[in-house]
């Protein structure tokens, strides 16, 4: 019960007002990918896939509502993203979503998709 009161908390907001986004990167160096690159795609993608805009906020900001996310590079083919819904100042943490390639080296297209993951773990917490 508590869980979806903070995910409709996180989900509510002033109209179009966008939600913030802290976004963290490790292991970026084994992708080749630019860490802000990453948390750009990231924002863009769970935009989309969640039908809630998210602004990048700075690194380590202290947010009330929103997101925190840690994308993770596990190597050149896997990522994961470790993210908390942010309401009310409390953090509900989602479960850990991988993407995986086996044929390519991970890019901007794979971060889209873990973004898309997340949004659904965020439609599941619900």
């Amino acid at each position: 019960m508590a869980g979806s009161m903070l995910l409709a908390l996180a989900l509510m907001g002033g109209g179009d007002m966008p939600m913030a986004l802290v976004c963290r990167v490790e292991g970026g160096g084994k992708s080749g990918l630019d860490d802000h690159a990453v948390c750009a795609r990231f924002a863009e993608g769970l935009s989309a896939a969640s039908g809630r805009s998210y602004r990048l906020a700075p690194a380590g900001a202290r947010i009330d509502s929103g997101m925190t996310v840690v994308v993770r590079f596990m190597g050149r083919d896997t990522v994961a993203a470790q993210a908390s819904l942010i309401a009310a100042g409390r953090a509900q943490p989602l479960e850990t979503r991988m993407v995986s390639t086996s044929d390519r080296a991970l890019g901007l297209d794979s971060i889209a998709l873990l973004a898309r993951d997340v949004a659904r773990a965020m439609n599941a917490a619900g």
